[in-house]
């Protein structure tokens, strides 16, 4: 009864390791990371960081391309990381973005590894090789990267994928960050942000709540 409790109880906390992903913690659960994403926006609120607070407005003000354009090398001055936006269309959604990267850079938590971030919508799957910029079906993502980034540099990504019902039996449970419909900053086991290879097909990792995951 004992290791069957403690089968559970590790699995529960993915101590077992059946998500690619940390263990679960206050800072990485579900209640703990929606707390701290609530608790630092307050913060910002009265408290804004200034070039978190110069993207914000730009993003929420339905940019066009050259706006958007702007708002990433705001983020780049003020972290020395480069930042691209697939596309400006829905760009409201990605406006807290810089804020929330800025404050775990300054405490550490961004990967040293790390030198380029793509944000923006998109669509397709990368489990079939459709995934691409929104709006723009016929700019593949991967296209999109490797005609920015040097081959072989890591990136962050921020783009949702749209993985047809009839594919998703292809997800890997194990690996969060493929295939699925969101990508958010905050959701470790469920939606974290992307990480790629610049010149590689797929996915090779997570990052979510300033931890990231590289899948094996």
């Amino acid at each position: 009864m004992f290791k069957f409790i403690s089968k559970i109880y590790k699995h529960l906390l993915n101590l077992d390791g059946h998500i690619q992903a940390p263990p679960i913690t206050w800072n990485t659960s579900l209640i703990g990371a929606k707390w701290n994403y609530l608790k630092n926006a307050f913060i910002d609120a009265i408290r804004p960081n200034k070039a978190g607070q110069q993207f914000f407005d730009i993003m929420v003000h339905h940019p066009d391309e050259k706006a958007a354009k702007t708002a990433c090398e705001i983020f780049e001055h003020e972290t020395g990381i480069k930042m691209y936006m697939t596309n400006p269309e829905g760009a409201q959604s990605f406006s807290t973005n810089a804020n929330i990267l800025i404050r775990w850079i300054k405490e550490g938590k961004f990967p040293k590894q790390i030198k380029h971030i793509i944000i923006g919508h998109g669509a397709g799957t990368t489990v079939d090789d459709t995934w691409h910029v929104a709006f723009e079906p016929n700019v593949k993502i991967d296209d999109f990267i490797v005609q920015r980034i040097p081959k072989g540099e890591m990136v962050l990504v921020n783009c949702c994928e749209g993985t047809p019902k009839s594919l998703r039996h292809l997800i890997p449970k194990d690996k969060p960050a493929i295939g699925k419909s969101a990508s958010e900053f905050d959701s470790t086991y469920t939606y974290p942000a992307k990480v790629v290879i610049s010149g590689q097909k797929g996915i090779v990792g997570g990052y979510a709540n300033g931890i990231l995951t590289l899948y094996k």
